[in-house]
């Protein structure tokens, strides 16, 4: 039962984080070329960020690898690609720049961020039905 609270715990928290950060930059295109302008070319911020993401995805592995259920399965997902988030921003950072540059173009950012609203939303929701349980 304590995995399962972990696990719906995470999904609101994710979820929350994905559906403000949707809204948040939905009619801010300019806010997140701006933002990506900037990354690129600091690299100490870049590093650090590798950094960070790295250290929060391995600790999410470390304490929620499971993939017994699509929720859990979810939140293991989103741990693996931080943690190989954080590794590329490393050791490739202009690489995966160069790869995420696909939403900083208008429909490619309008794309994205109707996927993190959706997503968020969905998350919460699982992750409160979870709970309710």
């Amino acid at each position: 039962m304590i995995a399962d609270a972990l696990t719906a715990k995470l999904a609101i928290a994710f979820g929350t984080y994905f559906f403000v950060a949707g809204v948040a930059f939905f009619g801010r295109h300019g806010t997140v070329q701006a933002l990506f302008a900037a990354l690129k070319d600091d690299k100490p911020l870049l590093y650090v960020s590798g950094v960070a993401t790295y250290a929060l995805g391995v600790t999410l592995i470390i304490v929620h690898n499971r993939w017994d259920n699509v929720l859990a399965g979810a939140i293991s997902l989103i741990a693996w690609v931080m943690a190989l988030e954080g590794l590329a921003l490393i050791a490739a950072p202009r690489s995966l720049l160069r790869l995420s540059s696909g939403a900083l173009s208008p429909r490619g950012h309008r794309i994205f961020l109707a996927a993190s609203v959706l997503l968020g939303t969905t998350m919460i929701v699982a992750g409160a039905l979870a709970l309710a349980r």
